[in-house]
């Protein structure tokens, strides 16, 4: 019997003895967390942000590097080319439209003259297409080792100052003028 007294008793002390390992784990569970808040909070301000004018950058160093002017030229040599169909459309259609007028010439010689027609202006625009495509290539192939090279250079400066973020000028509404790493940018290229 008397065991049977002690057990609602050693009952209680159990219970009682988890309510305060419970209560204990909360609160270790909340120091944990809030002791996780203010690390990530003192990370975050620890964080520097810089912005740079990418857009400025490449344009000054392409004309260093005369990308406008090799696009031209390669631009030149694809409109000699377009040139050359243009006469032969307009030879082509002024044949047609004589032919078409003649009201002698037979229905299949006029055809005929329509179709040359129609296969230079297809021939017009498949060159169009093709030589626009090229000629984009051709300035993304030029372009593409700029870009690197102002890529590193953002890099290098991030780096020396100690910048984690650097943001492309031209998304930002507000920006403070000290944090424009753009000039630093210029002088790592040698602009």
């Amino acid at each position: 019997m008397d065991k049977v007294e002690e057990h609602p008793m050693i009952y209680r002390m159990n219970n009682r003895n988890s309510v305060i390992l419970q209560t204990m784990k909360t609160i270790i569970r909340t120091f944990v967390l809030v002791f996780a808040v203010m690390a990530f909070a003192s990370a975050a301000n620890a964080q520097k942000f810089a912005h740079v004018n990418t857009d400025s950058l490449v344009m000054e160093i392409s004309l260093r590097d005369s990308i406008d002017q090799r696009v031209q030229t390669k631009q030149g040599e694809y409109g000699t080319h377009y040139q050359m169909l243009l006469d032969e459309y307009t030879r082509a259609d002024a044949d047609y439209k004589k032919k078409a007028a003649d009201k002698t010439m037979p229905p299949s010689i006029v055809a005929y003259a329509k179709k040359s027609v129609e296969d230079v202006a297809a021939r017009m625009q498949k060159f169009e297409n093709d030589a626009q495509t090229e000629l984009q290539d051709y300035e993304m192939s030029l372009m593409q080792p700029l870009i690197a090279e102002i890529k590193a250079a953002i890099n290098e400066v991030a780096k020396e100052k100690g910048y984690t973020y650097v943001i492309n000028e031209q998304v930002l509404l507000v920006s403070p003028p000290a944090d424009d790493i753009t000039n630093l940018v210029r002088k790592k290229l040698g602009l």
